[in-house]
């Protein structure tokens, strides 16, 4: 192989993996889709968005904890008022 033909073999390759690039760039995760279904969405409470704003500009894995820790707590009060018998 000559280094005409090794030259055009590294071109080729390196071409393609910058399409692959961009289209990985062009597209949106899963998160982004549904975070952005979320926020569009007309009934999504307020709280609701400003909660994945403030979690979205977060560490991932303390995002989720804090979430978890939230949704725990929430279970809790309304376990409470089911109790009481508010609920």
């Amino acid at each position: 192989m000559t280094n005409s033909q090794k030259y055009n073999i590294t071109v080729l390759a390196v071409n393609d993996e910058n399409k692959n690039r961009k289209a990985r760039a062009n597209m949106k995760t899963r998160y982004e889709e549904a975070k952005e279904r979320m926020l569009n969405y007309p009934a999504t409470r307020f709280a609701l968005k400003a909660a994945i704003e403030a979690f979205d500009k977060m560490d991932p894995v303390d995002a989720l904890n804090d979430a978890e820790a939230l949704a725990g707590l929430m279970e809790t009060r309304w376990d409470d008022l089911k109790k009481a018998g508010v609920a």
